[in-house]
């Protein structure tokens, strides 16, 4: 296949040659490569490009792309016209994917309601905590116009047993406490009300495995894929439970089924720090790794065993034969894994490499990461912004790259030498090969997968390579191995033995995490980057991976250019969602108010900011000064102040009140920033040169980040603005709104009238 006169994947050898030399102008022309991978790039930037964007394109927005469009053909012809194209339709397939979503929101929080559903999927996720999300069949206290369809509940399994937990399909009543889809703790950060929202989740919650009822276990109603889940669950907790009773360290049994079954919930979270800090975080993540692995070693036992009988070997593809077992036996550890994202990209990858096989064609190449790319945008589009589709796809770009230059390199050694290296010659050279393989691969990942390292999560392990370089010859050569004869030998009941040897592998990879979990310098601390530093870096890797020709070495320029690119502007102000904590940028660093409240916000911000100090040092931090009524900082010579929320204390509204109210109004005067934890009324008035939120302000919009400019004013973000025409981010309504029949302050509330709710949180002379 020819595109604009340069050859594609599938040429000859003399065309691969032709792809590795220098190409004459720079730029898109001529387009050498994958136009399959190029197109699924550009469709992915259109995506971001969305996502990036303060609101759905508007329709001018689709006027100048097409006028882009005809520029492109007029001046660059395919290539740009092709680039500018796919950007297009990237950007409005997000918005067509949406429309199409259409889930229903819980539009305040419910809290304690009686909940009734169909158990959809019942995961453990924290030692003691298990995720079940329900169908809705019914919700007393709340308006049946405001039910959602799916919700998700963090589930407390105090004194359960795993047996005993619902499966898919059964039918449960239980008492919860339900809450709208969770916001960002900082205009810009994970949102994670956009995935709930795409997944069909409406609300979450949580509740105690002991105030579920199963109504009715006959999985009644149950389609094809439920009812297939259902026997899935139950092999699982078969599984789980053999493990546990195989292996005698915890730890160990943890990380088996993390590999196995794709079940984390069992692992501390000591052990998977030590993991993270060790860079092995990947090994928890069912990837291609894993699946390659397994199918690999199914496909060789396979194709030796059939190869051992001369009948079959003679008569009979063994290659495709094994080709065919192999996919088999990835698709029940896709089922078994827990489908995610990047099991899904590697079960995707690998079928199209078997499928490759199956008619003769080369197995692994950019082309077959493509379609993986593909079938994810155009199912899931939303994935292209999250952490393990970026994590998966980049990692395997960069790999899937290295391997065709290092064929193509040694294919045109072997043609220089004019003859093949003596078979004790190979088999001298294998250890060193398999050592710098490795070595190639731990660093060729690393580099690609720092980009989305650094952008979700703000650090980078530092020893990363001595952990993968510990770990994974364990991992490929001894666990996988042992842990798939495991499974082949559970229903014979054989699979302790097997199980021992698994145990000593997993050992010996926890130890080796742990000790360089504990060797100084353990992270490399990333402040929050720009976007253009970003795409710099991103559009650098992926030129690398995607070009054949000697101008690929310019997306080396790039990446040292978003590298050497100064970090984002961080906020002067944060006041958390609640209004419930506000943290300051002091000299120090982030210094956060006295006291409990807000830990995971103040854990998020102090990530972003790159900073390594824990939620108690930035508390500790100098600048506050607090007393019964408030809390007030200086920056940059300017007073924030905090007004607290004594009005709902007992003997809040008598002669305490009194005091209190010409208190803050006079503190308040002299203040360029106000934020209260209660509705301020007529309290604080916002007047010029002067910022007034209060609980009411970050209930609309979620948490507020300030920016004192030099000119005296101050610049005020919010949640709910950055993500303005989001569907998952709609304003929040009233509760007394939603809610049917309800105990409110000790009053029955079944008309909803809100004078009582009001009435308890406004303080003395502020109307409601």
């Amino acid at each position: 296949m020819r595109v604009d006169g340069c050859l594609l994947h599938g040429m000859g050898e003399s065309g691969a040659d032709k792809a590795f030399l220098p190409a004459r102008p720079l730029g898109l022309r001529p387009l050498a490569g994958d136009a399959l991978a190029l197109a699924a790039a550009w469709f992915a930037g259109g995506i971001f490009l969305w996502f990036g964007l303060p609101g759905p394109p508007p329709v001018w927005m689709a006027l100048a792309g097409g006028l882009a469009a005809a520029l492109a053909w007029w001046r660059w012809r395919w290539p740009a016209l092709l680039a500018a194209l796919m950007v297009l339709a990237g950007l409005f397939w997000v918005g067509l994917r949406i429309q199409v979503q259409d889930t229903p929101l819980l539009p305040a929080n419910a809290g304690r309601v009686l909940l009734t559903g169909q158990v959809e999927s019942m995961r453990p996720h924290r030692p003691g905590r298990a995720r079940m999300v329900l169908g809705v069949r019914e919700i007393r206290g709340v308006r049946a116009q405001y039910w959602p369809r799916r919700v998700r509940l963090n589930v407390s399994l105090k004194g359960a047993k795993t047996a005993d937990l619902p499966l898919p399909g059964d039918v449960v009543r239980l008492r919860a406490v339900l809450l709208r889809l969770p916001r960002p703790q900082e205009p810009g950060a994970y949102d994670p009300g956009r995935d709930l929202y795409m997944a069909g989740i409406g609300a979450t919650g949580f509740a105690r495995v002991r105030d579920v009822t199963v109504v009715s276990a006959a999985c009644a109603g149950c389609g094809p894929w439920l009812a297939l889940m259902r026997q899935v669950e139950r092999l699982r907790r078969g599984i789980a439970a053999r493990v546990r009773t195989g292996m005698a360290d915890e730890r160990a049994a943890g990380l088996a089924l993390a590999l196995i079954t794709g079940e984390r919930g069992a692992l501390p979270e000591r052990v998977r720090e030590n993991l993270r800090a060790a860079g092995l975080a990947h090994i928890l993540a069912i990837s291609g790794l894993h699946l390659a692995l397994v199918a690999g070693a199914v496909f060789w036992l396979v194709r030796a065993g059939l190869a051992v009988v001369p009948a079959l070997a003679l008569r009979r593809p063994v290659k495709k034969i094994a080709a065919l077992a192999a996919w088999l036996v990835a698709l029940a550890y896709l089922l078994l894994s827990g489908n995610s994202v990047a099991t899904q990209r590697a079960f995707i990858m690998l079928s199209v490499a078997l499928l490759a096989l199956l008619l003769d064609r080369p197995a692994i190449s950019m082309r077959n990461l493509a379609v993986a790319a593909w079938i994810i945008m155009l199912l899931h589009p939303h994935k292209v912004v999250s952490a393990g589709f970026q994590l998966s796809f980049l990692a395997v770009a960069g790999l899937v790259a290295a391997y065709e230059w290092f064929t193509w390199r040694r294919r045109r050694r072997a043609g220089e030498r004019g003859a093949p290296v003596a078979a004790h010659g190979r088999l001298s050279r294998w250890p060193f090969a398999f050592a710098g393989g490795l070595l190639a691969t731990t660093v060729i990942a690393s580099v690609y997968t720092a980009l989305p390292a650094a952008w979700h999560f703000h650090r980078l392990p530092a020893h990363g390579l001595l952990g993968n370089l510990a770990a994974l010859p364990v991992l490929s050569a001894m666990v996988m191995p042992a842990g798939l004869l495991a499974l082949a030998a559970m229903p014979f009941g054989l699979e302790g033995p097997v199980l021992a040897v698994m145990e000593r592998g997993l050992a010996f990879m926890l130890a080796a995490a742990e000790r360089i979990a504990a060797l100084p310098g353990t992270w490399w601390r990333v402040a929050q980057m720009q976007p253009v530093a970003a795409a710099l870096i991103g559009g650098g890797l992926l030129w690398l991976a995607l070009r054949r020709d000697g101008w690929r070495l310019l997306g080396v320029l790039a990446v040292v250019a978003g590298a050497a690119w100064p970090p984002a502007q961080r906020p002067d102000v944060l006041v958390e969602e609640r209004a419930r904590l506000v943290a300051v940028r002091t000299p120090a660093g982030l210094a956060a108010m006295p006291g409990r409240a807000g830990q995971f916000a103040l854990r998020v911000w102090l990530e972003r900011d790159g900073d390594a100090a824990d939620a108690k040092t930035a508390r500790a931090r100098p600048g506050w000064r607090c007393d019964a009524l408030m809390c007030r900082v200086r920056v940059n010579g300017r007073v924030v102040l905090y007004l607290k929320d004594v009005f709902r204390r007992k003997g809040g509204k008598g002669a305490e009140a009194e005091v209190a109210l010409p208190a803050m109004q006079l503190a308040c005067d002299g203040a360029v920033v106000v934020v209260a934890a209660f509705p301020l009324r007529g309290l604080c008035r916002e007047e010029k040169g002067r910022v007034a939120l209060d609980r009411f302000d970050v209930w609309r919009n979620g948490a507020h980040a300030l920016f004192l400019r030099r000119d005296g004013g101050v610049e005020v973000r919010h949640v709910r603005g950055v993500s303005s025409g989001r569907p998952w981010a709609a304003a929040p309504l009233a509760r007394y709104r939603v809610l049917s029949a309800r105990r409110v302050n000790g009053r029955s509330s079944e008309s909803g009238n809100p004078s009582s709710a009001c009435a308890a949180s406004t303080p003395p002379g502020g109307g409601c």
